[in-house]
């Protein structure tokens, strides 16, 4: 395995490519080296361990954003998410939603217009988390829909770290059952880089000036529908947009 990168040095030491982008074979991608985060980790258990990570994430303007929830096997079944991961410049937080619960401090920051949470696939992570406590979302940029609407191929967590950044992550521990009272170190890991990435895929997108990357209230990706004339042959107009959250490569 290769040498991992410090955080936030990842899009800093490997060149931005320029576009247009072709999509990468899955082969392609499993020959690039592996890459896992390797800073500061900091799994919040605790009231107090959450009131300190808090403190240091509100100095950062921009978080990676992820969440874990145990896997279902079952049809019909399913489960709260588990673990929220966010990451800043100097560390990444893993809040246990199963120990501390998603108090109102931690929702507030999920609601602050002036702190970015960026990752992918963002809008089920919220919705998931609003089932928790009620929040209105704020400060989220979806970079699976930033992809599609910049015409980059890969709009998944896997596919835009391969691209973008020139490495692939193993997703060998998704099917974790995170509400285990001990979550071993490689599955942790494992959370911790989803989080890392998405901060380093919103700086490389940034520096590549892409477009569609103001934050919003986290409920996108959505696909909009074609347009068609109303009944009484007014004007046409717009339907709903249809959400379309499910990640890919």
């Amino acid at each position: 395995m290769n040498a991992p990168l410090p955080i936030s040095e990842a899009s800093a030491r490997i060149p931005v490519p320029v576009g247009p982008f072709e999509k990468l074979s899955r082969e392609a991608i499993n020959q690039l080296p592996i890459q896992a985060y390797r800073g500061p980790l900091h799994v919040v258990r605790t009231p107090d361990q959450m009131k300190r990570a808090l403190k240091e994430l509100c100095r950062d303007t921009v978080l990676g954003f992820d969440t874990e929830t145990r896997p279902a096997f079952k049809k019909g079944v399913s489960y709260p998410p588990a673990l929220l991961q966010l990451g800043g410049q100097k560390s990444v937080f893993i809040f246990l939603l199963r120990d501390i619960g998603f108090p109102e401090e931690l929702a507030a920051l999920m609601a602050s217009p002036d702190t970015i949470k960026t990752g992918v696939a963002v809008s089920g992570d919220i919705r998931a988390l609003k089932a928790l406590a009620d929040f209105s979302p704020a400060g989220f940029v979806d970079l699976g829909t930033v992809a599609k609407r910049n015409g980059i191929p890969h709009h998944g967590l896997r596919g835009l770290a391969a691209l973008l950044l020139g490495f692939r992550i193993s997703k060998s521990e998704r099917f974790t059952n995170w509400e285990k009272p001990k979550i071993p170190a490689r599955p942790l890991t494992y959370a911790a880089t989803d989080a890392w990435i998405g901060r380093e895929l919103y700086r490389t997108m940034r520096e590549l000036g892409c477009r569609g990357m103001s934050p919003n209230n986290g409920e996108l990706p959505y696909r909009p529908r074609k347009e068609r004339a109303q009944p009484d042959g007014g004007e046409r107009r717009r339907v709903d947009f249809q959400s379309a959250h499910q990640e890919t490569d």
